[in-house]
């Protein structure tokens, strides 16, 4: 899996937020509006286009969104003790009161993934990756929340949205307030208890306070993500290129297979040192056993020699026995070292298949970037999906192969990335238009009366209407909307510019023949004044400017001479 880890915790109260509090401007939501919106009760959840009505619950203390209201209804019934001062005797006592409505009671932490939800549903395979993954997270924050001294309620995860994720919710049944399962408020309480409540230490708490978030997230990647191939920070926490981090998202899913095949290789060889071991003690004890005969039969000369002859036969079978152990303790060495140089043998492939998968990834998103290959999605029929040599793909088969075996290495990442391109907003938008231009209503009217915005730019007004098309959300309709206005306009004034240029070739080339018409013959042609007459309104027309009444008298002599009156001539 590549991508970078995201997670965040927060804490609500009965009461929310009247003003607003929260960074994003909106009030801080309630206990019951936090329950409602995980359960996707009507109206409780508008942020989702199409909400499942049953999202998967990984059950705690409780196993369904009633339970979990009952358990932080019992929960608030904890009452306090508060300490307090009799105003008349100044005399130190301490109160029970209940707990305060504004005061936190239900802890969440959030933990996203950077899979989307359509990708997950389309894949089984990567859906249960995402699931052991919610388990280990789940695992992690019940130990966590058990520490504290609080208790894990239950997970709820959402795959109605953009990206699947998980919601994880506990409660403190034993003090009510949640105060000390989070991660960064317990910090900042153990600095306010150590100052004795004061409120100059402002700077100082909020230091503890991100410390110990950063540290909270340190641990669940430690925990969870490493081994997921996950990275700890984003893009933008180091400045990186994206080729570069992309690079290390692939090298850090690949790291994470070879961790995880790494304990088996550590275990086979732990298993040969100690084998090892146990037969350099069991020689040792040989070596001390064969002494310590030694010294018995030096001690024993007035034995037989039949008793000589016994022990000296049995001394040489254990001295064989021995022989085959130290045989079989090398034996075990030589497999060890076998294995040993095997592992660096792999370490090294690891390393070439990550150097080799980096050139291939970076090649094929350029060749995606390019339209050198395209994504066809799954036609149905058993057909799945895959990817084809775009338009600006060579023709040349032997070329083709050439760039096939280029990819190869990281071809499944490549195929991700055209597909995450290809079902995007404005790809849906192109396909739909080049299936069926007529999705795409365009409306130009001219308004000739209206003034131009200057002498090259004629104004007109071009409406273009995207709501043929479907799946696309209203921001992204205004803006390619917006985008298709701009364009159209533009290439309606080019065109009335072109005509309006044609007109006044044509139009000077009359006037021209006019004049030598007259110097010629000294009357008009009646068709070329009417003709330039015409050509006078267009022009007119063209420009949106206003007639002139001196073009106008001219056309009405014109049209009289046309006629036959010669009065005018």
């Amino acid at each position: 899996m590549q991508g970078y880890q995201y997670g965040r915790v927060e804490s609500y109260s009965r009461k929310g937020g009247q003003q607003k509090k929260r960074a994003n401007g909106d009030r801080a939501w309630t206990v019951e509006e936090v329950i409602a919106e995980a359960e996707r009760k009507p109206g409780s959840c508008s942020h989702v286009e199409e909400p499942d009505p049953d999202p998967l619950i990984i059950p705690g203390s409780c196993k369904n969104f009633d339970e979990l209201r009952q358990k932080h209804k019992d929960a608030c019934k904890v009452k306090q003790q508060v300490p307090y001062t009799i105003p008349k005797t100044g005399k130190k006592s301490v109160r029970t009161k209940a707990l305060r409505v504004d005061k936190h009671t239900l802890y969440s932490s959030v933990i996203s993934l950077p899979i989307l939800s359509s990708d997950a549903w389309a894949m089984p395979d990567l859906m249960d990756e995402c699931m052991d993954l919610f388990h280990q997270v789940v695992r992690f924050e019940t130990d966590r929340l058990e520490e504290a001294g609080g208790q894990f309620a239950m997970a709820v995860v959402h795959r109605d949205e953009a990206h699947m994720h998980i919601h994880v919710y506990g409660v403190d049944p034993v003090r009510g307030e949640i105060t000390w399962l989070h991660p960064g408020k317990a910090a900042v309480d153990n600095i306010r208890r150590g100052a004795g409540w004061k409120k100059d230490n402002m700077a100082e708490q909020g230091r503890a306070y991100c410390d110990a978030m950063r540290q909270w997230q340190d641990d669940i990647y430690t925990s969870v993500f490493r081994d997921a191939g996950l990275m700890r920070y984003g893009p933008k926490r180091f400045r990186l290129p994206r080729a570069e981090y992309l690079q290390q998202m692939a090298a850090h899913e690949q790291l994470a297979v070879t961790r995880r095949d790494l304990p088996e290789a550590r275990k086979t060889i732990d298993e040969a040192h100690s084998q090892q071991e146990s037969i350099e003690a069991n020689r040792r004890d040989l070596e001390r056993e064969k002494l310590e005969f030694e010294e018995y039969v030096t001690s024993k000369e007035c034995k037989l020699q039949i008793a000589e002859d016994a022990l000296y036969f049995e001394q040489r079978q254990k001295q064989a026995e021995g022989d085959q152990i130290i045989a079989k303790a090398e034996e075990a060495k030589r497999e060890a070292d076998a294995i040993r140089a095997q592992a660096l043998r792999q370490k090294e492939l690891n390393e070439q298949y990550i150097e080799r998968h980096d050139d291939a990834l970076e090649a094929g998103l350029a060749a995606v970037d390019d339209g050198v290959i395209s994504y066809q999605p799954s036609s149905g029929a058993g057909k799945q999906d895959t990817l084809i040599f775009g338009p600006s793909a060579p023709k040349d088969d032997e070329k083709r192969a050439i760039l096939i075996a280029k990819w190869q290495p990281a071809l499944k990442v490549i195929k991700k990335y055209a597909r995450r391109i290809w079902s995007s907003e404005a790809a849906q938008c192109e396909h739909q238009f080049k299936a069926d231009p007529s999705l795409v209503d365009v409306q130009v009217n001219y308004n000739p009366h209206a003034e131009p915005q200057s002498d090259d730019i004629l104004k007109m007004d071009v409406k273009v209407s995207l709501d043929k098309i479907k799946g696309l959300s209203k921001p992204m309709k205004r803006i390619l909307g917006g985008i298709a206005n701009v364009i159209a306009t533009q290439v309606g004034n080019e065109a009335l510019k072109l005509v309006r240029s044609k007109m006044l070739d044509e139009f000077y080339a009359l006037k021209a023949y006019r004049d030598q018409h007259r110097q010629q013959y000294g009357t008009a042609d009646p068709k070329a004044e009417a003709k330039m007459s015409f050509q006078e309104q267009g022009l007119e027309n063209m420009m949106a400017k206003a007639p002139d009444p001196r073009n106008a008298e001219r056309r009405a002599r014109q049209d009289r001479i046309v006629k036959g009156d010669k009065t005018d001539r």
